[in-house]
């Protein structure tokens, strides 16, 4: 059967129109998936960054003064420390609410974190209870204890960085792919 020049036609710009819906589909979907993969270098990795250089020089900040009101038993370093106290419980709840979006491991890598501090706070205030009582103690114990908790607090904070760098580089590598 010999089909007439409107059907041919008709049938010619159907498959026009097929071939252009698909590929305008195909557009679609790999620009909604562009997005996906941008979105987090716009608005989670700087936000993970920045956030947990902020924990990490508000933890060496309270350090600094938490050493300082041991040596002098002056209250207005106690007084910083505490300052600095809230505005580290605030930048922590905030990276926990970012969670594994900074990062693979970084949501249990900050509830660590957590962890580590509550007892870096209860150091400190129990040291501070002596110092306020004037009760003799051993420092050095409190020093060695209260340091290894630091140390084991910024070791977390240098972990969550490099699985920030791990998986910046994998989500680039997936979007030079797209």
């Amino acid at each position: 059967m010999r089909l007439s020049l409107f059907s041919r036609l008709t049938l010619g710009y159907l498959a026009i129109f097929l071939l252009v819906t698909a590929v305008s589909a195909y557009a679609v979907l790999q620009l909604y998936r562009f997005d996906k993969l941008t979105k987090p270098f716009v608005n989670i990795y700087p936000q993970g960054s920045e956030l947990e250089e902020d924990l990490y020089e508000l933890l060496r900040s309270q350090h600094r003064f938490e050493q300082n009101s041991v040596i002098t038993k002056k209250e207005a370093d106690i007084e910083q420390f505490l300052s600095l106290r809230e505005t580290f419980k605030d930048q922590l709840r905030r990276a926990l609410a970012l969670g594994e979006a900074v990062g693979a491991g970084a949501a249990q890598d900050l509830k660590r974190i957590e962890g580590d501090y509550l007892s870096y706070e209860k150091l400190v205030a129990d040291e501070v209870q002596l110092l306020r009582a004037k009760t003799p103690y051993r420092q050095n114990d409190y020093k060695e204890n209260k340091d290894a908790v630091v140390a084991r607090i910024l070791s977390s904070l240098d972990k969550i960085k490099e699985d920030q760098k791990q998986t910046r580089r994998a989500k680039a590598r997936q979007l030079a792919e797209a």
